[in-house]
């Protein structure tokens, strides 16, 4: 364990209920906010619920600057990894509990982590960076949700909830500048009811420029950005007992990649001399572009209360998703490949939800049905290489750019020049690319190829939980009972760059029963523990870059957990507590070829795997006016090695657990200065701390390198205006120390880093 995680662990034992003070105050100041989640469709106190989850509310939320599922890469919640794909910033790696997935960007695959918004999945890791306006709140389910959140979490769930219109007027304008060229503004708009429809417009938009230098004049800079979207609510009243609501979100994301340099350089790519620093400048003139991200989605969320027992909830929507990206590694090899992908994706969702109570309120329930459906394809292309060409004489002979020390080759003008223009190119036998360049200075036709893949899935589910309160024991036993039956149908195929199918299709059918039960014990009016065993599937997929299309199996979790909730110093301070221990089977591992990185295979593995750990949350209000918050989790792995039926013709190999750091905390404190003439003033600062973990499966010696980052913001707010409203003035900092670490390895030889610091101004009207 780092010192830093040392340090937190410090400040839990410092910080236990016997070392708080006793501040003369009104009992309601030094009291900690009650917590609303939907966790089991419907709202429950946090505190209530024999779950291990977290919440945060929209203000926590705007705080600590997390306007997108992307910026929980910070480490908010240290229990949730959220890691950037390296191909493209806008999508999304995201784990809980080390479970999750790895090659985000595979469209013939599930994540292991369920993501909504208001009840409605989003299926594909693309597009997950895009900016979430005016979000009410977000809750993260950790561990095994086989029986309510079914889809594809085997990891846990990821539920955001955005605000419903009010039926009053009312504006938030938010303007904000920043270092390295970063600008937002933001627009929350709600408009007075007009015959029982509210409706209310939200509009987001950042930006920042690139913090790595393109050698290259007139290409686009390594890690900018720049994100807006809308989004529009109507909320009826269509009588007393039905509300109907619908939602229209429209997002873009334009962003390049992280930059991708050498960590070492055993093969002499860069003269020996290695980047272990985080760079300012590529190496290479880099041929590069944003790649780009857009979406739109339609929900219509109606909400029945039949009866004082009984509330029926219907759940449509329907998405669609179109991203183009463009990547180049130049930065990390000598020869550098350019991928250039499109994915357009649409899905169709339903799901009926009955939420009720029985015999005399002793049984609470939430049944219902679920489908999904999604069409999606895939157009994939090795662009070309930029090669080290130092004099241009690579560039001469083919009559190709040049940029200063390096030649790009695209791969339509390479064969131009061998007389091989318009070749059919499918997925490349094994070869090594890199030696073939520099043991004959040609390139392999063959390599650049081009993939194509279409593919449809359906999803099918039932699922029921009740939670009986029986009459014995003062009615403080709860024990919860649920069940789903989830089917998976798929099927694909992959098209040569001419249209035409290359003979290799896929279709597979996968399924599984999935149990829970829970049993929870109220020793105290503020005090609670909780058994819960569960268990979640992920369905079988085709690994799209393989160079066979081959098929792999469902996974499967199963996980037993205890709980502690408990409330000290009336509700002045709240520690929650989970041990738990699961048993990963099956799992889908991805994994590239080791000579070539074009070609890469997933198999189901042979063995078991145990992640065992423990959680702690513990929120306090030290004295009048300042609250602290303290999260910490440990995380172990009995992970034996795996029969690679693919490379190394069966023999046994070690494959990492990924984005799984044995130690990984978050701190922060929250002061609210005494009201003063001009506004109210409040301080925030976290800490956030995370050990080594690994990128990829592969053993590599190198990873994702350990961290502490430190955050801050300063905000005067209720600056009153007379009846004009009043206005928000927030200073922020995020990474105070300008630390660097390594965000993503897929191999010994090459990484890429962390931003740097940000600092920034935030002016907001309210109205």
């Amino acid at each position: 364990m780092n010192n830093y995680a040392r340090n937190l662990l410090a400040l839990a034992v410092a910080s236990t209920p016997f070392s708080y003070v006793q501040a003369e105050a009104e009992p309601q100041l030094l009291m900690l906010e009650e917590i609303v989640v939907t966790a089991r469709k419907r709202d429950e106190l946090m505190q209530d619920i024999p779950l291990a989850v977290t919440a945060m509310n929209g203000d926590q939320l705007d705080t600590q600057g997390l306007f997108s599922l992307q910026d929980f890469g910070k480490g908010a919640i240290p229990t949730l990894r959220v890691q950037e794909f390296p191909n493209n910033p806008s999508t999304l790696v995201v784990s809980i509990r080390g479970i999750g997935q790895t090659d985000a960007g595979q469209v013939t695959r599930e994540a292991g982590v369920g993501i909504y918004v208001d009840g409605v999945y989003l299926g594909r890791s693309q597009g997950l960076g895009a900016e979430l306006a005016d979000i009410q709140s977000v809750e993260v389910l950790r561990g095994p949700q086989g029986t309510l959140f079914g889809r594809n979490a085997v990891g846990g769930a990821v539920s955001f909830t955005t605000r419903a219109p009010s039926g009053e007027l009312g504006l938030e304008q938010t303007i904000g500048a920043g270092s390295d060229g970063y600008v937002k503004a933001l627009t929350r708009l709600s408009l007075p009811e007009v015959a029982g429809v509210s409706a209310k417009i939200d509009y987001m938009q950042n930006q920042r420029d690139g913090w790595v230098d393109n050698s290259a004049p007139g290409e686009e800079d390594y890690g900018a950005y720049d994100r807006d979207g809308y989004r529009v609510s109507l909320s009826w009243d269509a009588a007393d007992t039905l509300n109907v609501r619908y939602a229209y979100d429209d997002s873009s994301v334009g962003a390049t990649q992280n930059y991708n340099q050498i960590i070492s350089d055993p093969f002499f790519f860069n003269g020996g001399n290695t980047e272990t620093t985080r760079q300012e400048q590529t190496r290479f003139a880099m041929p590069l572009q944003a790649s780009t991200t857009d979406q739109t989605g339609h929900a219509l969320i109606a909400a029945w209360d039949v009866s004082d027992e009984l509330t029926i909830k219907s759940i449509s929507s329907y998405r669609e998703l179109d991203e183009q990206s463009y990547t180049n590694y130049g930065g990390s090899f000598g020869v550098g490949l350019l991928i250039d992908s499109k994915v357009e994706q649409s899905q169709l969702s339903q799901e009926i939800q009955f939420i009720g109570t029985a015999l005399d309120n002793s049984i609470d329930y939430a049944a219902g049905v679920y489908y999904y459906e999604e069409d999606v394809r895939e157009d994939y292309v090795d662009e070309g290489f930029l090669i080290p060409d130092p004099t241009g004489a690579l560039a001469s002979a083919l009559g190709l750019s040049h940029q200063g020390n390096s030649s790009f080759v695209s791969a339509e003008d390479y064969y131009s020049a061998i007389g091989m223009a318009g070749v059919t190119r499918i997925p490349a036998p094994i070869t090594n690319i890199f030696t073939n360049y520099f043991t004959t200075g040609m390139i392999d036709p063959t390599l650049s190829s081009r993939r194509i893949v279409e593919a449809s899935s359906q999803s099918m589910a039932a699922f029921g939980q009740l939670t009986w309160t029986p009459m014995i024991l003062d009615e403080r036993l709860h024990l919860t009972f649920g069940l789903r039956y989830t089917e998976d149908e798929k099927s694909g195929v992959r098209l040569l760059n001419n249209g035409a199918e290359d003979g290799q299709t896929f279709a597979l059918q996968t399924s599984s029963v999935d149990p829970g039960f829970t049993a929870a014990y109220d020793f105290s009016d503020s005090g609670s523990v909780y058994f819960r065993y569960g268990t979640a599937y992920k369905a079988g997929g085709t690994n799209l870059r393989s160079s066979t299309f081959a098929s792999y199996g469902k996974e499967s979790l199963e996980s037993y957990e205890l709980g502690l909730k408990s409330g000290f110093l009336d509700r002045r301070v709240q520690l929650n507590t989970a041990l738990f221990t699961s048993t990963y089977s099956d799992r889908q591992i991805d994994f590239s070829h080791p000579t070539d990185i074009t070609i890469s295979e997933t198999i189901n593995a042979s063995n078991e795997i145990d992640i065992y750990g423990f959680e702690m949350d513990l929120q306090a209000v030290l004295v009048e006016g300042l609250t602290a918050n303290l999260s910490y989790v440990y995380l172990g792995k009995d992970n034996p090695t795996q029969s690679d039926t693919f490379f190394s013709g069966g023999a046994q190999t070690n494959f990492e657990m990924t984005q799984l750091p044995r130690h990984a905390g978050s701190l922060s404190l929250d002061y609210a200065f005494p009201s003063f003439a001009l506004g109210d003033l409040d301080a925030h600062l976290d800490i956030v701390s995370a050990d080594k973990s690994f990128s990829t499966p592969l053993n590599y010696s190198n990873g994702n390198t350990d961290y502490t980052l430190v955050n801050a913001r300063l905000t005067l707010s209720n600056i009153e205006l007379g009846d004009s409203g009043s206005l928000k003035l927030a200073a922020w900092v995020h990474n105070l120390t300008d630390k660097e670490y390594v965000t993503y390895s897929s191999t010994d030889t090459s990484g890429s880093f962390n931003a740097p610091r940000m600092t920034g101004l935030e002016l907001t009207y309210l109205y």
